[in-house]
């Protein structure tokens, strides 16, 4: 019952990011994601998407505050993160499975690396479809429904701010 809880609060978390305005709100609610999905992970016994989750939600926050680094140091947490998840799936490999988790890591610590909320938004599209595909074998039905609607209403954010952008590049070239 508790791991439905965690479920529950985890990709209501990531709906929440995907409506965010600013990369630095999707990322804080992205990395309280990362750090409940761990937990329910755990309790599921997905326990390469429970490593992931956790480290996830430092990766994350680390992140967030990128801007405040040096070149070196950016492009040196994104060397660091990628060598812990190289580790992690060698350490947590159990099947084929627990490899999309493990790909979903690798393009997710990239994409957040960036810090482009638009490549941020794509980037949670193919999380929602690995992860979906994941959480599925692992008997965690509600953070699978969970990526499903993500994936919904991550498309829909994205449409939604395409056509912000093609207004205002409309109202430019007037």
């Amino acid at each position: 019952m508790i791991n439905y809880i965690f479920q529950t609060v985890s990709f209501l978390l990531l709906i929440k990011s995907s409506i965010a305005k600013t990369s630095k709100n999707s990322m804080v609610m992205q990395a309280l994601s990362c750090a409940v999905t761990g937990i329910a992970s755990f309790i599921a016994g997905a326990i390469t998407g429970g490593a992931t989750g956790i480290i996830g939600f430092f990766r994350t926050m680390v992140f967030k505050e990128s801007a405040r680094f040096s070149k070196a140091q950016h492009i040196g947490c994104l060397i660091g993160f990628q060598i812990i998840n190289v580790a992690i799936t060698i350490i947590t490999y159990s099947s084929w499975i627990s490899l999309l988790a493990a790909f979903n890591t690798f393009l997710r610590t990239y994409c957040l690396w960036t810090n482009n909320l638009k490549l941020i938004k794509w980037s949670a599209i193919e999380m929602c479809i690995l992860l979906g595909i994941y959480y599925y074998f692992y008997d965690a039905y509600i953070m699978s429904f969970g990526y499903v609607a993500v994936f919904i209403i991550t498309i829909i954010s994205i449409m939604a701010d395409s056509k912000k952008e093609a207004k205002i590049i409309e109202q430019q070239e007037i």
